[in-house]
């Protein structure tokens, strides 16, 4: 399945889905269900040159633990 115009988006998906992620419909973008129980919005078609980094770096914000 193709969730982005971008190859690299597209593979990092597929492993986080191998690690228990989930893919939910959202209103006008997709939504990515981590197993830590939040969420990160699929760019679908990215047009900056950096959207594969800034999704990558916010998978692994939202993949954090936050401690109190």
């Amino acid at each position: 399945m193709k969730f982005s115009s971008n190859k690299d988006i597209n593979k990092l998906i597929r492993s986080l889905l191998k690690m228990g992620a989930k893919v939910e419909r959202g209103t006008k973008h997709r939504k990515l269900r981590l197993p830590s129980g939040r969420f990160v919005v699929i760019p679908c078609s990215p047009s900056c040159k950096r959207a594969f980094q800034n999704f990558r770096h916010d998978v692994s914000r939202a993949s954090q633990i936050v401690q109190s």
